[in-house]
């Protein structure tokens, strides 16, 4: 495992945009456009293309949960931006300053994005940041919370943890409540989850995990008593939250009576904080 290539996770973020563009989530149509994020979405599933579409919902309630939470903060760092408006949404409040992070190629490929979008709207954003940054590696971390300003910081992880083994899990997280005891705020993440195997959706995931290179069911915890423990010797308390949101893919693509969506439409974000 200590051989992975972390860059390997990127195509997953174009699927992800490409799913954002069923929600009312700002400039995720236009992001897919540039990324060509549907070509992409249908040569990672395949087959399975036309079963995934409850991956829409999935990528919206993730996404407008941790917005919810995120939203109490006047400094963001995100991880592993990937391909995610987040950053260019947020810092239109000037009061904001956000630092969006990724591994070097995936990072200039956002900030291209990004800038195209700002020119195309004709958008300012001083206190829009970028910074290369491999997660685990401490001073790489510590270095972007460095652009902030001073105070309470909220740490961004959607989609990067759950291809993480224990080992990196912990490597992360270390990283992460370095900067959190230093400055105080909390890691907001969508990544703690419990997707053992089983057939439901067996090849959407199957075809995910070939791309990626890691199978997020083989690094998911049993169970959130199991996350709980794992995440308190890590050395945090953890909250569990499930803001209720107007999940506007749900009507778009018409699954209101689909099994997977009436699941996934229950799942929450975790809020960490240095343990008390």
């Amino acid at each position: 495992m200590k051989d992975y290539k972390y860059d390997k996770i990127t195509p997953t973020a174009d699927l992800i945009s490409y799913f954002r563009t069923f929600s009312d989530i700002p400039y995720t149509k236009e992001i897919a456009e540039i990324t060509g994020a549907e070509e992409i979405a249908r040569k990672i599933l395949g087959e399975h293309f036309k079963d995934s579409m409850f991956l829409a919902p999935i990528s919206e309630v993730r996404y407008k949960r941790i917005d919810i939470q995120a939203q109490k903060y006047k400094n963001i760092l995100e991880v592993a931006v990937g391909r995610s408006p987040r950053d260019l949404i947020f810092t239109e409040n000037p009061e904001i300053s956000y630092v969006a992070t990724d591994l070097s190629d995936s990072l200039n490929n956002h900030e291209t994005i990004i800038k195209e979008l700002m020119a195309r709207h004709k958008l300012k954003r001083p206190n829009l940041y970028f910074a290369s940054v491999n997660a685990l590696e401490s001073v790489d971390f510590n270095k972007a919370s460095d652009l902030l300003p001073e105070g309470p910081v909220a740490i961004i992880s959607e989609g990067f943890m759950v291809y993480l083994s224990k080992e990196e899990k912990q490597i992360f997280l270390k990283n992460v409540l370095e900067i959190l005891i230093k400055r105080g705020g909390c890691l907001i993440t969508s990544d703690i989850n419990f997707t053992k195997r089983s057939n439901i959706a067996a090849g959407i995931m199957d075809s995910i995990s070939s791309t990626a290179g890691r199978d997020m069911r083989d690094l998911s915890f049993d169970n959130a008593e199991d996350a709980k423990n794992f995440l308190s010797e890590a050395g945090f308390d953890s909250e569990i939250v499930s803001d209720p949101i107007d999940v506007v893919s749900v009507k778009e693509l018409k699954l209101e009576n689909d099994p997977q969506t009436e699941r996934v439409m229950s799942f929450p974000v975790w809020v960490l904080t240095p343990r008390k």
